[in-house]
């Protein structure tokens, strides 16, 4: 007979940790124990190494069970405590494994991921300081545990993200390339100022991409992108202060004179939303946020490099809503834009909802009820009776 190796094994286990059956995880450690079970007792010569327990990780940490990611960092910390007591290269977790586990507690656990992730980097540090080839923490793996930040609801977690930056550029700049920040670093960090944007987190987050703005190519390592950009104008949405609609344009103006980066649709829709949640109390200022808003429409529409979506026109009928009283010239304006979402086959559920609160009950039952042919009492006028209704045009060119 033919005995199996570790390729044979470790197959097993993946196919049953990319199931996505409900015992997927039971199943892939099974596998392992049985594994295990007969290398102790001589039965085999091969031991689960360290693909093999990944893989099981990986089935944990995508598992629905409760104390699933208890299972999965129990694994980790055998195969630590087992490669210290063996030096066995084959059991050594490497940075997948870490990244694994730090990845799944952001995804599952919100309340406690980044402290968790915290945790399980600093141990990884200790470890490989203390000289017996334990796994170096690289840029990857300071990456995941910023984006853990980022998604934490922790109301420092802006700082927290951004102190890991700092030692990370520090230590570059002490010669050391392996955990040189780059693009995916930043963003992670603008996201975490973004996410607690309220009490000074978007000025930050503006501060650090004009500090990225300021260090040349070299220095960075990557050419810039317009998604940082697209997460500080977010931020500047989320502040709260009252002149974040001019701080958001100010950034599409910024993006509009330069010759390598150019807005897309998600910089356009975030200026109309940072408009449509705009915080001021006198009506002037309401009024330039909704000419601000226009007035970025009406760039994208005149844009080569992008196109409205049906988050750019709900967004926009979100901000006419909230931003104006209704006249009758509101209306026509109205109608203008949705026969123009119509147009663009952009209609979706989003955007009938901020049509309804933007407009009166007549003209919005006018603009859709009436126009797809929908009559009397029979008349299905929720969203849901709408979507299903309308003719398939309206939403042909949908996003996901």
């Amino acid at each position: 007979s033919v005995e199996p190796n570790e390729k044979s094994w470790g197959g097993v286990m993946l196919a049953w940790a990319t199931s996505g059956v409900g015992n997927a995880a039971e199943n892939a450690e099974r596998v392992l124990r049985n594994m295990e079970e007969m290398y102790q007792t001589g039965k085999s010569s091969v031991r689960p190494n360290t693909i093999c327990m990944t893989t099981v990780m990986r089935a944990w940490s995508t598992s629905r069970q409760d104390g699933a990611l208890d299972k999965a960092e129990a694994i980790l910390m055998k195969m630590e405590e087992d490669y210290e007591k063996t030096r066995d290269e084959s059991l050594r977790p490497n940075a997948i494994s870490y990244v694994t586990l730090i990845d799944a507690f952001a995804r599952k656990d919100p309340n406690t991921a980044a402290a968790r992730a915290q945790t399980t980097v600093d141990r990884m540090i200790r470890l490989y300081a203390k000289g017996l080839g334990h796994a170096r923490p690289s840029r990857i793996v300071f990456n995941t545990l910023v984006n853990s930040w980022s998604r934490s609801n922790d109301p420092d977690a802006g700082l927290k993200a951004e102190k890991i930056l700092n030692w990370m550029e520090a230590q570059y700049e002490a010669g050391d390339d392996y955990v040189k920040p780059d693009e995916i670093t930043f963003c992670n960090v603008l996201n975490a100022w973004a996410n607690n944007a309220r009490g000074g987190g978007a000025e930050r987050a503006q501060q650090i991409l004009d500090h990225m703005e300021s260090l040349s190519l070299e220095e960075r390592g990557f050419r810039h992108s317009v998604i940082s950009y697209n997460i500080v104008v977010k931020a500047w949405g989320r502040s709260g202060r009252p002149d974040a609609v001019q701080r958001a344009e100010g950034l599409l103006r910024r993006l509009e004179v330069r010759e390598d980066i150019q807005p897309d649709t998600t910089t356009f829709s975030s200026v109309i939303n940072c408009c449509a949640y705009y915080t001021g109390d006198f009506s002037d200022g309401k009024k330039e946020a909704l000419d601000v808003a226009l007035r970025t429409f009406n760039k994208l529409c005149s844009s080569d490099q992008a196109r409205p979506n049906q988050i750019t026109y709900g967004t926009l009928f979100k901000a006419i809503g909230k931003l104006s009283e209704y006249r009758d010239n509101q209306g026509e304006l109205l109608r203008t834009l949705f026969h123009k979402c119509v147009a663009s086959g952009q209609v979706d559920g989003f955007v009938l909802a901020q049509l309804r609160s933007a407009c009166p009950p007549s003209l919005f039952e006018e603009l859709t009820i009436k126009e797809i042919g929908m009559k009397g009492s029979v008349a299905d006028t929720r969203i849901v009776g709408i979507l299903d209704k309308m003719p398939t045009t309206w939403n042909r060119n949908l996003i996901d």
